[in-house]
C-alpha cells in the first residue's frame, strides 16, 4: 500500500467531490492496541485509532470546544434549570459503517452500554446519567442524578463515540476487535504484530470529508526502525519521535511540530499493594527527583516538568501558575522516609516499557531514588503486557503516561475515582482521609458550571490528589510530530492530530 496512491471519492448532489490523496502510514512500537472499540479500550495509544473509525455525540474543535460541525448531534441543550434534564438531537441520515441509522435509538442502545458495560472503561464518565428516553427518531433525552458540568466535553472522548447497535447485538465482544462506528474511516484489518488498517468511509455525513484514503499502523516496531521508515518514505508520520533524533529528522528535509500538552508521564502505583499502602512513601518518591532536569536530559527540553500536579499551564483557565507541588526537596524525602520508618531507603518493582526513550526516562528516575537510598527494581517489558499486568493486580506499579483530554477534569477522575477504572488503586477503605478529600473534590468539580467556581473547586481537588499522592507526576510531554511537508494536520490542544473528518490532507 503506498503511500503516495491517490483516489477520489464518489460524489452526491448533497455531498461535494472529496479529492483524495494517499494515505496516513505511522509506525508504532506497540504489537496491538489494548481494543478497538471506545468503551472497553484502556491503553493511551488507542486513542489514534477510535478517534478515526468513530465519531462522537458531541465532537469538538481545535479549542477543545463542543462544536455542532463536528458532532454526530446536531444540537444539543439542557433543558432545565438544575440541569438535570439533557436533550440531544441527530443530524439526519447519518449511518455507521454497516449501513445501521444513526438515530435516536442508537444513541440510546450506545451510551447504555457506555454507562454500564461491567467491563466498559467509561462507566465513571457516565455516572450521574441516570435514564436515558427516545423521545423521537432523532431525538433523546437524558435525565441525570445530579449537574454534571464536564459532560458535553467528555462525550467527546471515549464514552461519547457511538457504535452499531447491530454489532452489538449479534456480539458485544466482537466489537472489540472489529469496531463498527460512524467515523470517517471505517475498520478493514487488524493483524496482532504487524498492522491496522482503516479507510476512507464513502458515505461519510461531513461534506468534502475525509481527505485521505485511509490511515494504516505498522505495528512491533523499534525506535530505530520507526525513524528508519519515515526516512525511507515507507510511513509518513511519526508521533513522539526520539528527541535524540530531532536534528537527523530536519536534515532529512522533513518537517517536525511540536504542542504544549498535559500529557503527563508519571508512575501508576497501587495504593492498596505494598509498599504503597504507606503514604510517606508515596511522598517521599513524589519529592526525590528534578524533574526539569529529566526533561532536559532525556527529553532535550520537549516537555514541562509537572510541578504543578494535575494542572500544567495547557490546562489553561484550570492552571495556577501560583501553586507549586512536588519540586525536588531533598530534606522533605528524608522527612517522608522518617515517619514512614524507612530512614535508609526502600525497595520496590516497578514495570517499564521496553522502548528506549521510556527506559531512558527511567533509568534516570531511578539513579534521582537511588540518591535516597530508595531502589527501583525496572522490569522492563513490551506493550501492552507491562501495563496490562499493572491493571491485572498482578504488579503493584508501573511507570508509564496518562492520555490527555479535552477536560483535564478526565483524568483525574479516570485514574483517581472511586468508581472509575482505576478504583482498585485508591485506598479500598472508604473513610480514608485522602479518598473522602478527592471523592469531595471531584465531586464539587462535577457541578461547577460557572467557570469562577470551577478555578476554585479545581485548586482544592488539585491540592488533594497532591497530597495523597496516589503516583507521581513526572512531566507534562509535548506533542511532537515529524511528517514530510506535505502532509498537512492541525495538532489539537489535547496531543491528537484527529485523523478522522477534514483537518487531515496530503498535498500532491
Amino acid at each position: 500500500m503506498a503511500a503516495s496512491s491517490a483516489a477520489t471519492a464518489a460524489a452526491t448532489e448533497d455531498q461535494p467531490e472529496a479529492i483524495r490523496n494517499g494515505w496516513i502510514i505511522q509506525g508504532w512500537s506497540t504489537n496491538s492496541f489494548s481494543q478497538l472499540d471506545p468503551v472497553t479500550g484502556s491503553g493511551g495509544d488507542d486513542h489514534q485509532h477510535i478517534r478515526v473509525g468513530h465519531d462522537s455525540i458531541v465532537g469538538y474543535n481545535p479549542d477543545l470546544v463542543p462544536d455542532a460541525s463536528r458532532s454526530l448531534a446536531a444540537n444539543w441543550e439542557i433543558a432545565d434549570p438544575e440541569g438535570l434534564t439533557l436533550v440531544f438531537t441527530q443530524k439526519p441520515d447519518v449511518r455507521f459503517h454497516d449501513g445501521t441509522p444513526v438515530n435516536g435509538e442508537a444513541v440510546k442502545i450506545s451510551m447504555d452500554r457506555a454507562r454500564t458495560l461491567e467491563v466498559g472503561n467509561t462507566r465513571a464518565d457516565m455516572q450521574y446519567v441516570e435514564n436515558i428516553e427516545v423521545t423521537d427518531e432523532l431525538t433523546t433525552t437524558w435525565s441525570m442524578s445530579q449537574p454534571f458540568a464536564p459532560l458535553f466535553r467528555i462525550l467527546g472522548m471515549r464514552a461519547g463515540m457511538l457504535v452499531s447497535p447491530k454489532k452489538i447485538a449479534e456480539s458485544d465482544d466482537f466489537l472489540n476487535r472489529e469496531p463498527t462506528g460512524a467515523g470517517a474511516h471505517k475498520f478493514v484489518e487488524e493483524v496482532d504484530g504487524d498492522r491496522v488498517v482503516f479507510e476512507a468511509n464513502d458515505d461519510y455525513w461531513k461534506p468534502n470529508a475525509p481527505l485521505v484514503n485511509g490511515v494504516r499502523w505498522e505495528l512491533g516496531l523499534s525506535e530505530e526502525q520507526i525513524t528508519n521508515a519515515l526516512l525511507a518514505g515507507d510511513t509518513n508520520v511519526r508521533l513522539y519521535p526520539d528527541p535524540a533524533t530531532l536534528t537527523t529528522l530536519e536534515d532529512a528535509g522533513l518537517v517536525v511540530r511540536s504542542k504544549p500538552t498535559n500529557y503527563l508521564h508519571r508512575y501508576w502505583i497501587n495504593s492498596n499493594m505494598e509498599p504503597w499502602t504507606n503514604p510517606h512513601l508515596r511522598r517521599a518518591v513524589n519529592w526525590a527527583v528534578d524533574k526539569q532536569a529529566l526533561v532536559d536530559v532525556v527529553w532535550n527540553g520537549i516537555g514541562t516538568p509537572a510541578h504543578w500536579g494535575w494542572l500544567g499551564p495547557a490546562t489553561g483557565p484550570d492552571h495556577d501558575p501560583n501553586y507549586e507541588g512536588y519540586v525536588k526537596n531533598p530534606d522533605k524525602v528524608r522527612e517522608e522516609l522518617a515517619l514512614a520508618g524507612f530512614p535508609d531507603g526502600f525497595e520496590f518493582d516497578m514495570n517499564s516499557f521496553d522502548f528506549a526513550t521510556w527506559i531512558a526516562r527511567d533509568e534516570f528516575i531511578q539513579a534521582q531514588l537511588a540518591e535516597f537510598g530508595i531502589v527501583v527494581n525496572l522490569d522492563t517489558k513490551p506493550s501492552p503486557a507491562f501495563w496490562l499486568e499493572y491493571f491485572d493486580l498482578e504488579a503493584s506499579g508501573h511507570s508509564s503516561t496518562m492520555s490527555t483530554s479535552a477536560d483535564v477534569y478526565w483524568q483525574m477522575a479516570w485514574v483517581h475515582d472511586p468508581l472509575g477504572p482505576h478504583a482498585f488503586g485508591v485506598p479500598e477503605d472508604p473513610n480514608d482521609p485522602d479518598r473522602v478529600a478527592v471523592t469531595a473534590g471531584l465531586q464539587a468539580v462535577a457541578q461547577a458550571f460557572d467557570p469562577d467556581e470551577r478555578f476554585t473547586e479545581m485548586q482544592k481537588l488539585n491540592r488533594a490528589l497532591d497530597e495523597a499522592a496516589w503516583g507521581a507526576n513526572w512531566f507534562y510531554r509535548w506533542a511532537v510530530y515529524a511528517h514530510p511537508e506535505e502532509v498537512e494536520f492541525e495538532i489539537f490542544p489535547d496531543g491528537y492530530a484527529n485523523w478522522g473528518q477534514d483537518n487531515v490532507r496530503i498535498n500532491a
